[in-house]
């Protein structure tokens, strides 16, 4: 921008800060200096992209938070032939109506992939995240952040009536919600108003929701969890890349040891996959594998030494389970004669 050394031009109707914050014709005044990229190298970073997640050997990738911009962005790397893998599509519940035309997640399955790209369900948020200590426990932080009560336990981000609302909508046409989920009172907040949607239309169709990352999911709600037919999607690397946070500040030594508790789920028959969230972590899908295996944190530490489970219940968790989840094991997730 040129705003280097002593002495620099400031255009009129700006400010140059110390700091490097600019402000108004500062930086609105540099035409041509800061161009975002254009149309076809956006479309191309979608090619790149894909190519990323199948050097990883993913076949199958989720795009868990789709927009109407982002639907048409990946409708055009699709038709040009970009994809290099099959690409799922949760949108937000806004767009739901306009793209989820078939009745039912089996009947979307079926309809198979055009160019390598389908939707296939909703996605909703409900808290935020345990390392940024915005996900919203029953008990409080360990540590609680900077000027907040000692009693705080983070926060919901939609209202009960609104997570009815979407639930009741999804319920009655048919359509698979994958819930961010990663306080235990988010995760409780799914499972009562699923229950109570169920109870209020009657339905008896295992539509399969998904909790994500279902972090700091109790053994009473995975309990409840079996009942309904939810699946689980832990973030295994967690364990890694923060467990040490999550030991020292974020749950404390006790609840650490029971993050993303693949163990748990197991022994209960609760169905459960894998995930690395990226661009959070990289997509290698053999991190998650190791760190549902090993459980061990960057500093060395075990958390939950109980909870590890096999190499290959890990790698059941990221192939059959993962076509399960998206109602396509009649033709994924297993080698198999035909």
């Amino acid at each position: 921008m040129g705003y280097t050394g002593d002495h620099f031009t400031v255009p009129e109707g700006g400010v140059v800060e110390p700091t490097g914050l600019l402000k108004e014709q500062a930086f609105l005044g540099k035409n041509g200096v800061m161009q975002g990229p254009a149309p076809e190298d956006v479309v191309k970073a979608v090619g790149d992209a894909s190519e990323l997640y199948a050097s990883y050997g993913l076949t199958t990738v989720h795009d868990g938070k789709v927009t109407e911009g982002q639907y048409q962005l990946l409708k055009g790397a699709a038709s040009m032939g970009l994809l290099k893998n099959d690409v799922v599509m949760y949108l937000i519940p806004e767009l739901a109506g306009q793209f989820l035309t078939e009745q039912g997640p089996e009947a979307l399955a079926a309809k198979g992939y055009e160019n390598h790209l389908r939707p296939a369900g909703v996605k909703l948020f409900l808290d935020g995240s345990p390392q940024g200590k915005t996900a919203w426990l029953s008990e409080p932080y360990y540590v609680v952040p900077d000027g907040e009560k000692p009693d705080y336990r983070g926060f919901p981000v939609q209202t009960e009536a609104y997570v009815m609302d979407i639930m009741r909508t999804c319920v009655k046409n048919r359509w698979q919600i994958n819930v961010h989920a990663n306080g235990d009172e988010a995760i409780e907040q799914m499972i009562r108003c699923y229950q109570s949607v169920l109870e209020e239309t009657g339905s008896e169709k295992n539509l399969r929701p998904v909790v994500i990352h279902c972090q700091t999911v109790r053994e009473d709600q995975l309990d409840r969890m079996k009942e309904i037919g939810m699946i689980a999607s832990f973030f295994l690397d967690h364990v890694y890349y923060w467990g040490d946070y999550h030991y020292e500040s974020v749950l404390g030594p006790e609840r650490a040891a029971y993050i993303s508790p693949a163990r748990s789920a197991l022994e209960r028959g609760v169905s459960f996959t894998l995930h690395q969230d990226s661009p959070v972590a990289p997509p290698d899908v053999m991190g998650a594998v190791h760190n549902a295996v090993n459980r061990k944190t960057a500093k060395g530490r075990v958390l939950g030494a109980e909870q590890t489970i096999t190499v290959k219940e890990a790698l059941k968790a990221v192939t059959v389970n993962g076509a399960y989840q998206i109602f396509e094991e009649n033709r994924k997730g297993s080698i198999a004669a035909g």
